[in-house]
């Protein structure tokens, strides 16, 4: 039998989508030429970078006539929860570094079978379009589900080398680590279900880290 792995995903999302998932318990494909991991069903792998995302949203929304507050973030915006079991050997897993190297070998035969494709020049990240190219077109790429994480960088670079307690000589302020997990095969997601746990003190230190690093302006990270 194959070893199989199981993890757990959370999807942030509207409160109103969320009850469409639960309903008809499927999620929609992310689809996109830029989409991180490629066209799929997109997970975290911690409900804080969920919650985060929902707070990310919320304040892009410009539907929503309240101001940001967690009770108003609760009413509008949930978490879902799922768990993902998938064989190992269907898994693709960009953090490891074997798994990597396949992926660097398979950008560059790829590469050169795409590299006068008109969507492909035009893109500005190409990982999402080699991911689903390989995936696609490959053989021995079957891979059910891809994970990676990112470092998503702060945008207030400006601050950086400035003399102040935050920001001076630190390479930890301007990192927030986010996994993805991108499912390309819906039958290894399970039952999903809104984790229904309080959040009001992460809300608040996740908050607070907005301001901190923003110094006071809107939110971007």
């Amino acid at each position: 039998m194959d070893e199989e792995d199981m993890m757990v995903g959370y999807h942030g999302t509207t409160r109103d989508s969320a009850k469409d998932i639960i309903l008809t318990q499927s999620i929609d494909d992310s689809i996109g030429e830029e989409e991180w991991l490629g066209k799929g069903k997109y997970f975290y792998d911690r409900y804080t970078n969920a919650l985060e995302y929902n707070i990310k949203k919320y304040n892009e929304n410009k539907q929503i006539n309240q101001p940001i507050s967690y009770k108003n973030l609760t009413k509008n915006y949930a978490i879902l929860e799922t768990v993902i079991k998938c064989p190992k050997k269907d898994i693709l897993n960009l953090d490891e570094i074997i798994m990597l190297s396949k992926f660097i070998w398979a950008w560059e035969k790829i590469y050169n079978k795409v590299k006068d494709n008109q969507v492909f020049k035009k893109i500005n990240y190409r990982d999402g379009f080699i991911i689903d190219y390989m995936l696609n077109e490959l053989p021995g790429c079957k891979y059910k589900v891809v994970i990676k994480t990112f470092d998503r960088i702060t945008r207030n670079i400006q601050y950086k080398g400035k003399e102040n307690i935050v920001f001076d000589k630190t390479r930890i302020i301007y990192e927030i680590k986010q996994r993805y997990i991108c499912v390309k095969d819906k039958n290894v997601i399970g039952i999903i279900d809104e984790n229904k746990n309080e959040y009001q003190k992460e809300y608040d230190d996740i908050r607070k880290l907005i301001k901190i690093v923003n110094k006071g302006e809107y939110y971007e990270i």
